[in-house]
């Protein structure tokens, strides 16, 4: 199964991470730039 995630602020990013690690899907809608968030921990990964 497929998620996205509209936005890409604490509470979406919490969900994305549990997502990850739970092996689901996740895409993500955002007005940041991606390369804002480049350095976050693994576990959320941009496909």
């Amino acid at each position: 199964m497929n998620y996205a995630i509209i936005g890409f602020g604490k509470i979406g990013h919490a969900l994305a991470k549990a997502f990850a690690r739970n092996g689901i899907e996740v895409s993500v809608a955002t007005t940041r730039d991606p390369r804002s968030f480049a350095s976050e921990p693994a576990g959320t990964r941009r496909t």
